[in-house]
């Protein structure tokens, strides 16, 4: 830390600097508190309190504050000093929202104060930057929160739908529905099925799928009504599905929407990787239903691969502990329903009981004890025939890695037969493999 020569640069950026300190603190915290001084004796701070005000420095604020309390009061309080509605109008929503959160844990009182024109900005068009502050303000400040909420039902949610952006209007559903449940279905009620259906046609598939289930969770009733409108408009036109479509097409299903899709559909592998990329309940919900429409293998096999990349990832996902804190009782029971066939496979077990099984096979038939590792992983991607075991040279290379690891082969290099400079990493079934699964018969 010693080393960072802060004079090198005329401004350091903020972002910069923040990931600094991110960085520093996860080596040692000798190091994190080396730099936090550095940065409070060396640069001045308060030229980083300025509009529009940037995410970097809402994060450096309360880093600086973590290490040096006062300090990072001192620079809340040049912060109360800037107008709030400019520095609202002029900075990215992220940034307010990171600074609000922030700012409330610093000194909530004097955040309260510096807010109290915030129901300025509750007007239409709405921006997606008011929809989230309102979350982010309740968290801290139900009683602001919930007034803000109720500037909102003053306006009228036909005007509002047709003006403002989808994503706003997604947002704004979704922590409305957490606020004020009942004020929000009764906000709804004249709501103009053509204008909500127009929005929903013309945003992106995944903003599409949001503001029909957070309609559906506000009323039911009208999130159908729209559903089987959509699906009218969309489904004739549909001439392929990728992996992005699945949720919204399994919340057709849901709504018993009629779908002759007689086209290919991505393979359980590749929805499984889209769907661990940004893990969402509601999402992997109705990627359920989708795939439970026809026989159950469909399914079982994804679930084998979430199971498979839950692992290799060193993911949890407790479905049930996640529904029981959904706000709304008649959606988690509807959770909790949709997930009670939501049985992924112990791993790695499952999967190294398959690699041992085919191993042995592959061994037998070639009558050998011992198989390159680069033959095997081969072997593994076209067997068995009918659905092999692994889809991917990666997925195959990370597994065989991880049996390596846990024992399961053992691994020696031998020369290549043909030019001895060169080394083959040879794999045999380790004796004891039958103590991994005693009760599998292995």
């Amino acid at each position: 830390m010693n080393n960072i020569n802060f004079k090198a640069q005329e401004k350091y950026d903020p972002t910069q600097l923040s990931l600094l300190v991110n960085n520093a603190k996860k080596c040692n915290e000798l190091a994190w508190g080396q730099l936090c001084s550095r940065i409070i004796s060396e640069l001045n701070m308060s030229d980083y309190i300025r509009i529009p005000f940037e995410n970097g420095s809402a994060v450096l604020v309360w880093q600086i504050y973590q290490y040096d309390g006062e300090k990072g009061k001192e620079l809340a309080n040049e912060i109360f000093k800037l107008d709030f509605n400019k520095l609202l109008d002029s900075s990215e929503a992220e940034a307010v929202k990171t600074l609000l959160w922030n700012l409330f844990q610093i000194n909530e009182s004097e955040v309260r104060s510096w807010i109290q024109n915030m129901s300025d900005y509750i007007r239409i068009p709405l921006e997606k930057g008011s929809a989230e502050l309102i979350w982010v303000i309740y968290q801290y400040d139900e009683e602001t929160g919930k007034e803000l909420a109720n500037e909102i039902f003053k306006l009228d949610f036909n005007k509002l739908l047709d003006s403002s952006e989808a994503e706003a209007v997604k947002q704004l559903l979704w922590n409305l529905l957490q606020i004020n449940e009942s004020e929000v279905r009764s906000w709804i009620q004249n709501m103009d099925e053509d204008k909500f259906l127009s929005k929903v046609l013309s945003s992106s598939t995944d903003e599409a799928f949001r503001l029909l289930w957070n309609l559906y969770q506000i009323d039911e009733e009208k999130g159908k009504m729209v559903a089987h409108s959509l699906a009218n408009n969309v489904l004739s036109d549909l001439t392929a599905i990728e992996t992005k479509d699945i949720p919204l097409l399994g919340f057709f299903v849901f709504c018993n929407i009629k779908m002759d899709l007689n086209m290919s559909i991505p393979s359980p592998g590749e929805i499984a990787e889209e769907i661990i990329e940004d893990l969402e309940l509601a999402e992997l919900a109705f990627c359920l239903c989708f795939l439970e429409r026809g026989d159950d293998t469909l399914r079982k096999e994804f679930l084998k691969e979430l199971g498979r990349r839950f692992f290799l990832r060193n993911l949890t996902f407790p479905p049930r502990e996640m529904i029981e804190k959904h706000p709304i009782e008649n959606i988690r029971h509807l959770l909790m329903e949709i997930f009670t066939c939501f049985d992924l496979p112990k791993e790695p077990d499952s999967t190294f009981v398959e690699m041992i099984r085919l191993t042995k096979a592959y061994l037998e038939e070639k009558k050998k004890t011992k198989v390159a590792f680069s033959q095997l992983r081969n072997f593994f991607l076209s067997n068995p025939t009918n659905s092999p075991i692994f889809k991917s040279v990666e997925d195959s290379n990370k597994w065989l890695s991880v049996a390596i690891e846990y024992g399961i082969y053992h691994e020696e290099q031998v020369p290549h037969h043909k030019n001895p400079s060169w080394t083959v990493n040879l794999l045999s079934l380790s004796e004891d493999t039958g103590l991994f699964f005693p009760s599998r018969g292995e």
